[in-house]
């Protein structure tokens, strides 16, 4: 593995703020037989004229300029184009430590697994430490089924791309979803269920920057359809995949649900009576068959936030 080629994509839309001090960190890696994919996707700031200027400093950058075409299919086209037999994301406005793609890459060839993951700093747009978020304390390896189970609950483990370094193979018969948000959430948990292993390093070594404007941090109507859309895919996912235990498929079945309500919750809440009506008799038509016949938004949110840790007590199959 001597000659392992690692292609890591950066979408870059209208981030001339960040561009440089991100492709300096990928850049300056201590893995050095890097394919670096910027993609400019329609870019109406400075951000074109950056990467080219990096593109010229550095051969291992190729530059792809398009028309906007939105973050998910930016990363279909950087997968299409990659010719590493490993892949690796960073956004655009974040920054890597140097060592982090040997550590993960190290950290693959030790265990011999699919993915590896590692830990993330949060930092706020003044430059303050927000929090670390990482899934394992200790360097270790879980079975792809195991590791699974913990994505789908969401609490440590996070469906983020940024933060891991897949096997290319494991995208074949993959794509993001073209035109939607929350994109690793539809499809991190597929990757998943195909590796055979996943392995962690405790070290925290991508910077996510917790931007104010930034598009997923605001509740707005269309979010929240996204996200909706995404977990009833996951839910999809859970009825239906033989690796899990009854027990273990009614434990995620109700995590995924209880995301629902919140996302149905936070719709409603973010919209007049007037808007959205075509959408909101959907999502409720959409409740009433995976979670209860008689849904209704504000009575079975109450229910939510006062019974958190109860058993939910009507929960039905898609299969």
């Amino acid at each position: 593995m001597d000659n392992a080629l690692i292609s890591i994509i950066v979408p870059a839309y209208n981030v001339e703020k960040y561009i440089d001090k991100c492709l300096f960190s990928i850049c300056n890696q201590t893995f050095t037989n890097l394919e670096i994919i910027v993609i400019n996707d329609g870019a109406t700031d400075n951000t074109p004229f950056l990467c080219n200027e990096w593109a010229k400093k550095d051969t291992r950058i190729k530059l792809i300029n398009q028309e906007n075409k939105g973050l998910a299919e930016t990363c279909n086209i950087g997968l299409k184009a990659a010719m590493g037999e490993f892949i690796g994301f960073v956004d655009s406005d974040d920054w890597i430590e140097p060592i982090m793609f040997e550590e993960l890459f190290q950290s693959m060839l030790k265990f011999g697994s699919d993915i590896s993951v590692c830990g993330i700093t949060y930092i706020s747009e003044e430059g303050k430490f927000i929090r670390n978020l990482n899934p394992k304390k200790r360097e270790v390896v879980s079975t792809g089924n195991e590791a699974l189970k913990y994505l789908l609950i969401d609490k440590h483990e996070k469906s983020f791309r940024w933060n891991k370094l897949f096997k290319k193979e494991l995208f074949n018969g993959i794509l993001y979803p073209k035109g939607k948000l929350f994109e690793d959430f539809f499809i991190t948990h597929k990757l998943y269920a195909k590796a055979t292993s996943i392995s962690y390093t405790p070290k925290n070594l991508y910077y996510y920057l917790q931007r104010k404007n930034s598009i997923l941090g605001q509740k707005k109507p269309l979010n929240e359809i996204y996200f909706f859309s995404a977990n009833i895919e996951r839910l999809h996912f859970i009825n239906n995949y033989n690796g899990f235990s009854e027990k273990e498929r009614r434990k995620l079945q109700i995590r995924t649900i209880k995301r629902l309500l919140s996302s149905t919750h936070n719709f409603h809440k973010t919209t007049s009576t007037k808007e959205y009506i075509e959408e909101k008799e959907e999502i409720i038509k959409i409740m009433r068959t995976v979670y209860h016949p008689n849904f209704k938004v504000q009575k079975h949110w109450q229910y939510i936030i006062h019974n958190y840790y109860c058993h939910i007590p009507f929960l039905f199959s898609l299969r």
